[in-house]
Parts: C-alpha cells; sequence; structure tokens
C-alpha cells in the first residue's frame, strides 16, 4: 500500500478540502458516539473508554488501564455504554456503563469484550465476544445473567443482538470450529432464541457482525471469503448481507470488502462497512443503500465505517480516518509519537464531522441517534 506524508500546513488543508470541515457537531442534534481515545499514563499509551454527546466528550474510565466502548445505546435520559476494560494481568473483562457507572460481567477468566448492548421493555441485553478461541458459558447476559447459545464442538461468538416486539432474542455471529492451531473454520449463524441457523457453507470461512430485525424479516451484515478454504490463501473477503438466509453480495471477490453494521428504514436496507478502493486499493469507509455503494472518503488515506444509524432522512456514519497514511502497519502501532493516529469521526448525510485531532490515537466504534 502507498504511504502519504504531509507537513503540519498540507495536513489542515487536506482535512478541509478532501474529507470536508471538521466541524463540532450540531448543539441541536441528539448525537451518541461511543468509542476510545488513548492518553498517556507513565510514558505508556493507555486507551480511555468513552463516549460523546453532541460532540462532547464523557470519559468512562480513568486512564489507568486500557479500556475500550464498543456499543452504545440510550433509554430515556440514560445513556448504555457496552465496552471492556483490562485488568493487571491484560485480560480483558466485558463492562458496561450506566450514566458512566460500570457493571462488570462475568466470564470466569476468560478474555472477552461485551461488544453489542441494547435495551428493550426495560430489560438490558449485552453479547460477548471471547478472545483466544476460549470456551464460556456466556453468549449474551439478559439483565446481568447469563445465557448460554452453547453447540456441541463450537465456539461461539455473538457480535450482535437483536429483540423484536414479541421479546423473541436474536443473536448474530460466528460458529467456530477448533480452537488454537486446531482451528478449522469459522461460519456466519445468527439464533432465534436458542435455534442456531447457519449463513453460509463450512468451505467458506464468513462473519455475521450485525442484525437488525425488521417485522418479520431478519438482515444480517457480515462477510465471505471469495474462496474455498481448501484452496489456499484467501485473497478476498466479500461484504455481505443475509435477508431471510439468502446471501446478497455487495461487492465483487476482487478484493476484500466488509459489511460492519445494517439498518432498515423504510423498506430501505443501510449497511455500513469497509474495504479496499477501486483505485488506490486503500482501505476505505463506505456504506451501501439497497446495494448501491457510497464511499464516505477519497480512498487516499485509511478510513473505516464502523456503525449505522438511520433517523427519519438522515444518515449516520460513525468510524475512523487517518488522511495521513493507508499503511495499515503504521497504524497498528498506534502510539502518538508516530503521527500516523487515528481520528474518531462520523458522518452525516456524508459530511464528515470530527470527535478527536490527531494528538491521540482513536477510533468511533457506535452510532445511536436520539
Amino acid at each position: 500500500m502507498s504511504k502519504v506524508l504531509f507537513t503540519k500546513k498540507s495536513i489542515m488543508l487536506f482535512l478541509v478540502f478532501t474529507f470536508g470541515v471538521l466541524e463540532l457537531a450540531n448543539a441541536q442534534s441528539s448525537v451518541y458516539v461511543a468509542g476510545y481515545e488513548n492518553k498517556k499514563y507513565r510514558d505508556v499509551d493507555v486507551s480511555v473508554a468513552k463516549y460523546w454527546n453532541n460532540g462532547n466528550p464523557v470519559s468512562l474510565t480513568d486512564g489507568k488501564e486500557s479500556a475500550y466502548g464498543i456499543s452504545i445505546t440510550v433509554e430515556n435520559d440514560d445513556v448504555y455504554v457496552a465496552g471492556a476494560t483490562t485488568n493487571y494481568d491484560g485480560v480483558s473483562i466485558p463492562t458496561y456503563w450506566k450514566n458512566e457507572s460500570p457493571t462488570v460481567l462475568n466470564t470466569n477468566g476468560v478474555s472477552a469484550f461485551a461488544n453489542c448492548i441494547i435495551f428493550k421493555n426495560s430489560d438490558v441485553y449485552v453479547s460477548v465476544n471471547k478472545k483466544d478461541w476460549k470456551l464460556t458459558n456466556v453468549d449474551y447476559w439478559k439483565n446481568d445473567i447469563p445465557v448460554s447459545l452453547k453447540q456441541e464442538q463450537a465456539i461461539i461468538n455473538v457480535n450482535s443482538i437483536f429483540v423484536d416486539k414479541n421479546n423473541i432474542v436474536y443473536a448474530a455471529g460466528n460458529h467456530n470450529i477448533g480452537t488454537g492451531d486446531g482451528f478449522i473454520n469459522t461460519r456466519a449463524a445468527y439464533w432465534k432464541g436458542e435455534k442456531e441457523i447457519l449463513l453460509s457453507d463450512a468451505e467458506h470461512n464468513s462473519e455475521a457482525t450485525s442484525i437488525f430485525v425488521n417485522e418479520t424479516d431478519i438482515y444480517i451484515a457480515g462477510c465471505e471469503s471469495s474462496q474455498s478454504k481448501t484452496g489456499g490463501y484467501l485473497e478476498g473477503y466479500v461484504a455481505t448481507y443475509w435477508k431471510n438466509g439468502k446471501a446478497i453480495y455487495l461487492t465483487d471477490k476482487k478484493r476484500y470488502n466488509f459489511a460492519t453494521s445494517i439498518y432498515v428504514s423504510n423498506g430501505d436496507v443501510y449497511v455500513a462497512g469497509y474495504g479496499s478502493d477501486k483505485e488506490t486499493n486503500n482501505e476505505t469507509a463506505k456504506y451501501w443503500k439497497n446495494g448501491n455503494e457510497i464511499q464516505l472518503t477519497d480512498g487516499i488515506g485509511y478510513s473505516r465505517a464502523n456503525s449505522i444509524f438511520v433517523n427519519g432522512n438522515d444518515v449516520y456514519v460513525a468510524g475512523e480516518i487517518n488522511p495521513e497514511t493507508a499503511d495499515p502497519d503504521i497504524l497498528k502501532m498506534a502510539f502518538s509519537d508516530t503521527g500516523a493516529n487515528k481520528i474518531a469521526v462520523y458522518w452525516k448525510n456524508g459530511k464528515l464531522i470530527a470527535l478527536t485531532d490527531k494528538k491521540n490515537d482513536a477510533s468511533a466504534t457506535s452510532i445511536f441517534v436520539k
């Protein structure tokens, strides 16, 4: 991938003219965005879990140990954020915050993230994604009580959860066969109640990242590998969503693309994601409306779209950008002194709104509009 270098002056011009003016959020809006921002603690970069309310940051942790905000929802005046904290042994502990007050969720020592939170009929549901392919007896919590979707000889990772008007719980995620060196493959799946429905065949690795239920239709976003797992190196992933189990492919098999979030409004299907730009091949934020791609940046620098929310005629997408580089190896370092930090942003109808500056690495992971 190409590396783009800028002076401080050219960076500002690039941000203004290429991505649009990085403006503060409209104080009249009720836009809530979860994420994280790094800070220095004892000369070490530490991630602080936080959310932004109309652009105003609210820190959820003190920055002594890394923590992340991953999902956000709002009920009445209560703000719920799901994510993870880190203990002194480096184990990620699923946590959610209600109005900045934390609740730690037990996974019996298994490192994991709370990656989706919803509020329905006075109940709080939180899904969990386990790290390191380890077994645990919880796939989501309802009011802090663990619920298992255990499948024989499989490890379940739930990435998204939805509860319909009849209180039926839908979960989307991965059905993983094997652990560690014995890993075989990952299959996109969803659960209606305790019943598992696999979305792809065993010959292609796939992943389900987000679920939305609209009346009787079940929509799931994710991706599917472009080659059979028996065909050697996987050259690409196809951004995909499934409607009632039928795959709709949003991209071709020539490049890699991922669908991260899905929302249905007035019969229109919106899917956020990211993937290689057609011209530069750089990782680029985008979304699709009814299968039509809308690119959110010009593809010169790095960008990702992590979450989508539709409010009336307005489309909101949360994500991250770095206009200075498209090199993922530099971005993985995530050190402030590299000057290659990601900026937490969201787009409203394609217009960029910055939540942080380039001084510290940051990301916007989830968005909710009230």
